[in-house]
């Protein structure tokens, strides 16, 4: 019942003004590029957090956006290394494509 609702809640974000949704998700997200996720992790770092980047998007359809979002992942790890940043990824195996045949 519950992945109903999250691919229900999913579908219909993109209809929800951005502003609206920047309102609610500022708080938990890095920024939306990496240098700003790179920027974010330092300053929390700073502070003694830990920080934990996520690459948005999920229920991927096509091999070709799996292969893009595991580029993506890739970047980032290289850029948490070169940065020597205290973080980790969270990855969703529906954005690495687990439901493409």
């Amino acid at each position: 019942m519950i992945g109903v609702f999250d691919r229900a809640l999913a579908a219909t974000l993109p209809l929800v003004p951005r502003p609206v949704v920047r309102r609610f998700a500022d708080r938990y997200m890095a920024g939306e590029t990496l240098e700003d996720a790179v920027t974010t992790v330092r300053r929390l770092n700073d502070r003694g957090v830990m920080g934990t980047v996520d690459v948005l998007g999920e229920f991927i359809r096509a091999p070709e956006e799996a292969e893009a979002t595991a580029a993506t992942y890739e970047h980032v790890l290289d850029a948490i290394a070169a940065e020597r940043l205290d973080a980790n990824i969270s990855v969703k195996l529906s954005a690495l494509g687990i439901d493409v045949d």
